[in-house]
């Protein structure tokens, strides 16, 4: 994993960002999406399991757990500032997410190149059992995030 270190203006800029993100994502907000830690290449993000969200098996939807995923690295890589786009994205559920049950995901860029960020994220429960890990890559479009 590659080392990434920030001044106390970088972060406070990747904060801003991800709350601008999330303020224009209504999907994000249905889902009760949180902000619970930013720091440069990586983002941690949290919901609560609710009805709506449970499948035919009254468990949470695998959607749901991989809309949380996808956000969190999404988020991670625009921590950098630059407009990024998942363009790859798997997951590996281990356990299922329950009603009720808070739901975290710790997404980490690993690697980035020229036009390209590569992320992990992991997906636990409010007892740190782990949901899920997912892989994904990010394509590097011409921009910052203003």
């Amino acid at each position: 994993m590659e080392n990434y270190s920030m001044d106390n203006d970088t972060v406070l800029k990747a904060q801003k960002t991800v709350r601008k993100l999330l303020e224009n994502d209504p999907f994000s907000q249905w889902m009760g999406i949180k902000v619970d830690s930013v720091g440069e290449g990586t983002c941690t993000l949290s919901c609560k399991v609710t009805e709506p969200m449970l499948n035919g098996y009254s468990v949470a939807h695998g959607g749901i757990l991989f809309s949380l995923a996808d956000t969190a690295l999404a988020f991670s890589a625009a921590t950098f500032g630059q407009v990024a786009l998942v363009i790859g994205h798997s997951i590996s559920f281990t356990n299922p997410a329950e009603l009720y049950n808070n739901v975290f995901a710790k997404a980490t860029i690993v690697h980035q190149s020229h036009k390209l960020f590569t992320g992990t994220v992991q997906i636990t429960n409010d007892r740190n059992q782990l949901l899920a890990v997912t892989k994904g890559s990010l394509y590097k479009k011409s921009g910052q995030i203003t």
